[in-house]
Protein backbone atom coordinates (compact mmCIF):
# COMPACT_ATOMS: atom_id res chain seq x y z
CA UNK A 1 0.00 0.00 0.00
CA UNK A 2 2.92 2.37 0.71
CA UNK A 3 4.07 1.65 -2.66
CA UNK A 4 0.65 2.39 -4.13
CA UNK A 5 1.07 5.78 -2.31
CA UNK A 6 4.45 6.51 -4.07
CA UNK A 7 3.99 5.32 -7.09
CA UNK A 8 0.28 6.58 -7.68
CA UNK A 9 0.97 10.14 -9.74
CA UNK A 10 0.08 12.37 -6.91
CA UNK A 11 1.03 15.87 -6.71
CA UNK A 12 3.48 17.22 -4.18
CA UNK A 13 1.84 20.14 -1.52
CA UNK A 14 4.14 22.12 -3.10
CA UNK A 15 2.49 22.00 -6.83
CA UNK A 16 -0.52 24.16 -5.28
CA UNK A 17 -0.03 27.57 -5.74
CA UNK A 18 -2.76 28.52 -2.34
CA UNK A 19 -0.74 28.06 0.89
CA UNK A 20 -4.21 27.33 2.48
CA UNK A 21 -4.72 24.78 -0.11
CA UNK A 22 -1.18 23.43 0.13
CA UNK A 23 -1.83 22.71 3.77
CA UNK A 24 -5.14 20.42 3.44
CA UNK A 25 -3.25 18.48 0.90
CA UNK A 26 -0.77 18.01 3.01
CA UNK A 27 -3.00 16.87 5.96
CA UNK A 28 -4.83 14.14 3.68
CA UNK A 29 -1.52 12.88 2.65
CA UNK A 30 -0.51 12.80 6.17
CA UNK A 31 -3.73 11.34 7.82
CA UNK A 32 -3.74 8.57 4.84
CA UNK A 33 -0.35 7.25 6.32
CA UNK A 34 -1.77 7.34 9.71
CA UNK A 35 -4.68 5.27 8.35
CA UNK A 36 -2.15 2.93 6.36
CA UNK A 37 -0.02 2.38 9.56
CA UNK A 38 -3.47 1.91 11.72
CA UNK A 39 -4.57 -0.82 9.12
CA UNK A 40 -1.65 -3.02 8.93
CA UNK A 41 -1.08 -2.96 12.64
CA UNK A 42 -4.99 -4.17 13.53
CA UNK A 43 -5.51 -7.56 13.40
CA UNK A 44 -9.36 -7.25 12.58
CA UNK A 45 -8.64 -5.39 9.82
CA UNK A 46 -5.77 -6.70 8.43
CA UNK A 47 -7.55 -8.94 6.25
CA UNK A 48 -9.57 -5.73 4.14
CA UNK A 49 -6.68 -4.32 4.21
CA UNK A 50 -6.40 -4.64 0.04
CA UNK A 51 -9.89 -2.72 -0.40
CA UNK A 52 -9.51 -0.34 2.62
CA UNK A 53 -6.32 1.22 1.46
CA UNK A 54 -7.36 0.99 -2.17
CA UNK A 55 -10.66 3.05 -1.73
CA UNK A 56 -8.03 5.54 0.39
CA UNK A 57 -5.84 6.11 -2.31
CA UNK A 58 -8.30 6.58 -4.91
CA UNK A 59 -9.85 9.69 -2.82
CA UNK A 60 -5.86 10.87 -2.37
CA UNK A 61 -5.58 10.55 -6.07
CA UNK A 62 -8.78 12.17 -6.36
CA UNK A 63 -7.88 14.85 -4.29
CA UNK A 64 -4.79 15.33 -5.79
CA UNK A 65 -6.09 16.13 -8.87
CA UNK A 66 -9.21 18.48 -7.41
CA UNK A 67 -6.22 20.66 -6.02
CA UNK A 68 -4.31 20.84 -9.01
CA UNK A 69 -7.56 22.45 -10.63
CA UNK A 70 -7.48 25.21 -7.80
CA UNK A 71 -4.21 26.37 -9.40
CA UNK A 72 -5.51 28.35 -12.41
CA UNK A 73 -8.07 29.20 -10.26
CA UNK A 74 -6.25 30.83 -7.78
CA UNK A 75 -3.97 32.53 -10.28
CA UNK A 76 -6.10 34.05 -12.16
CA UNK A 77 -8.14 35.60 -9.04
CA UNK A 78 -4.82 36.49 -7.64
CA UNK A 79 -4.15 38.87 -10.65
CA UNK A 80 -7.25 40.11 -11.09
CA UNK A 81 -9.47 41.97 -8.25
CA UNK A 82 -12.93 41.68 -8.01
CA UNK A 83 -13.14 44.94 -5.67
CA UNK A 84 -11.03 46.50 -8.22
CA UNK A 85 -12.87 45.47 -11.12
CA UNK A 86 -16.23 46.76 -9.28
CA UNK A 87 -14.91 49.88 -8.87
CA UNK A 88 -13.77 50.18 -12.51
CA UNK A 89 -17.55 49.52 -13.61
CA UNK A 90 -18.55 52.22 -11.19
CA UNK A 91 -16.29 54.79 -13.13
CA UNK A 92 -16.75 53.63 -16.37
CA UNK A 93 -20.60 54.10 -15.16
CA UNK A 94 -20.39 57.41 -13.83
CA UNK A 95 -18.19 58.46 -17.12
CA UNK A 96 -21.05 56.89 -19.63
CA UNK A 97 -23.62 58.66 -17.57
CA UNK A 98 -21.95 61.97 -17.82
CA UNK A 99 -21.91 61.92 -21.87
CA UNK A 100 -23.57 63.57 -24.15
CA UNK A 101 -23.30 61.80 -27.00
CA UNK A 102 -25.41 58.91 -27.38
CA UNK A 103 -22.56 57.28 -29.64
CA UNK A 104 -19.86 57.44 -27.30
CA UNK A 105 -22.18 56.38 -24.40
CA UNK A 106 -23.55 53.09 -26.61
CA UNK A 107 -19.46 51.99 -26.75
CA UNK A 108 -19.03 52.82 -23.54
CA UNK A 109 -22.04 50.62 -22.01
CA UNK A 110 -20.31 47.82 -24.55
CA UNK A 111 -17.58 48.36 -22.15
CA UNK A 112 -19.55 48.21 -19.07
CA UNK A 113 -21.10 44.90 -20.04
CA UNK A 114 -17.79 42.73 -21.09
CA UNK A 115 -16.46 44.37 -17.35
CA UNK A 116 -19.49 43.12 -15.52
CA UNK A 117 -18.90 39.50 -17.59
CA UNK A 118 -15.81 39.64 -16.64
CA UNK A 119 -16.59 40.50 -13.19
CA UNK A 120 -19.48 37.30 -12.85
CA UNK A 121 -16.53 35.27 -14.55
CA UNK A 122 -14.29 36.20 -11.78
CA UNK A 123 -17.15 35.36 -8.88
CA UNK A 124 -18.04 32.03 -10.02
CA UNK A 125 -14.61 31.42 -10.34
CA UNK A 126 -13.87 32.34 -6.33
CA UNK A 127 -17.32 29.71 -5.96
CA UNK A 128 -15.43 27.04 -7.90
CA UNK A 129 -12.20 27.98 -5.55
CA UNK A 130 -14.23 27.49 -2.49
CA UNK A 131 -15.80 24.66 -3.48
CA UNK A 132 -12.51 22.69 -4.46
CA UNK A 133 -11.34 23.38 -0.98
CA UNK A 134 -14.69 22.41 0.55
CA UNK A 135 -14.11 19.19 -0.84
CA UNK A 136 -10.91 18.48 0.27
CA UNK A 137 -11.57 19.75 3.64
CA UNK A 138 -14.53 17.29 3.57
CA UNK A 139 -11.45 14.20 2.61
CA UNK A 140 -9.31 15.31 5.45
CA UNK A 141 -12.21 14.77 7.88
CA UNK A 142 -13.30 12.05 7.07
CA UNK A 143 -10.06 10.56 6.59
CA UNK A 144 -9.07 12.02 10.58
CA UNK A 145 -12.44 10.13 11.82
CA UNK A 146 -11.27 7.26 9.83
CA UNK A 147 -7.99 7.24 11.46
CA UNK A 148 -9.40 7.40 14.94
CA UNK A 149 -11.88 4.62 14.37
CA UNK A 150 -8.72 2.43 12.57
CA UNK A 151 -6.93 2.74 15.77
CA UNK A 152 -10.00 2.40 18.35
CA UNK A 153 -10.68 -0.54 16.21
CA UNK A 154 -7.12 -1.99 16.78
CA UNK A 155 -6.91 -0.97 20.66
CA UNK A 156 -10.49 -2.58 21.41
CA UNK A 157 -9.03 -5.82 19.47
CA UNK A 158 -5.93 -5.58 21.47
CA UNK A 159 -7.89 -5.19 25.06
CA UNK A 160 -10.20 -8.18 24.31
CA UNK A 161 -7.15 -10.65 23.20
CA UNK A 162 -5.68 -8.84 26.71
CA UNK A 163 -8.57 -9.97 28.53
CA UNK A 164 -8.77 -13.10 27.29
CA UNK A 165 -5.54 -14.30 28.39
CA UNK A 166 -6.58 -12.52 31.66
CA UNK A 167 -9.27 -14.95 31.56
CA UNK A 168 -7.25 -17.84 30.10
CA UNK A 169 -3.99 -17.67 33.01
CA UNK A 170 -7.37 -17.29 35.78
CA UNK A 171 -9.12 -20.10 34.05
CA UNK A 172 -5.71 -22.13 34.41
CA UNK A 173 -4.78 -21.44 37.97
CA UNK A 174 -8.33 -22.70 38.65
CA UNK A 175 -7.73 -26.02 37.01
CA UNK A 176 -4.19 -25.74 38.94
CA UNK A 177 -5.70 -25.46 42.36
CA UNK A 178 -8.23 -28.26 40.92
CA UNK A 179 -5.30 -30.77 40.31
CA UNK A 180 -3.52 -29.60 43.38
CA UNK A 181 -6.86 -30.75 45.81
CA UNK A 182 -7.07 -33.91 43.85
Amino acid sequence: AARALRQAALPTPEALASLELREVYRGILATYEEIERGVTSSRRLRLAIGPILERCITAVEMCGRLALLANPLHHHLAVHDQKGLRAEIDRLQGRCDALSGEDAARVLRGAIAARRRELANLDHMAVMRDRIHARLEVCRASFAAFAATVVKLHVADEEQLGLAAGTLNDHLEGVSDKLEIM
